[in-house]
């Protein structure tokens, strides 16, 4: 009997080590929770960075369109001043006035269109950099899921060896239980 109760006490203290080794598990399982939380959050504040970077790029369609415009007039008024010309020393004087103008304006559209494009191409070395940054944390967060996971399994082989083990001693007990009756 007294072998019995010392097999019941052990069994007990193997069962009270599982639940240890099982609350153990819980909190490893909150923790990555915590941490993909953390990550959910992160590509929302990138999702909005990115949302901002296309209102900006929506601005800069809307200033080409506005040039667009302005060109336009610009090319109506030409027709205009052609039709008021009097004399072909005004309509020289004029033209060349509005040549250089043009001029002028196509500089500083140059400059413009270059400046542009140089802050285009930052804009995409920018996400580029961003783009590599969320991909090296993300293999390294998946990396710490597969370690975590793969240490998990082992825990949960260990259980199911231990409760076999403890199957096996109860069986054991029962019968020799029915062998002392």
């Amino acid at each position: 009997m007294e072998k019995i109760e010392k097999l019941l006490g052990e069994i007990l203290e193997n069962q009270k080590k599982f639940d240890k080794r099982l609350d153990g598990i819980d909190k490893r399982l909150d923790s990555m929770d915590e941490r993909f939380n953390i990550i959910d959050k992160r590509l929302d504040g990138m999702d909005e960075r990115f949302s901002i970077i296309d209102k900006r790029l929506d601005n800069m369609d809307k200033r080409f369109d506005d040039m667009d415009k302005r060109l336009d007039g610009m090319d109506e008024r030409f027709s205009t001043i052609d039709k008021k010309l009097d004399s072909m020393d005004k309509r020289i004087e004029k033209v060349e006035v509005e040549l250089t103008k043009q001029g002028i304006i196509q500089e500083k559209m140059q400059k413009n269109i270059e400046l542009l494009v140089e802050g285009h191409n930052n804009i995409l070395e920018t996400m580029d950099r961003k783009f590599e940054e969320v991909k090296k944390e993300f293999n390294e967060r998946l990396s710490e899921v597969e370690f975590t996971i793969a240490d998990l399994s082992g825990d949960v082989k260990f259980i199911k060896h231990k409760s076999f083990e403890n199957e096996e001693n109860l069986f054991k007990l029962k019968e020799s239980l029915r062998i002392v009756k």
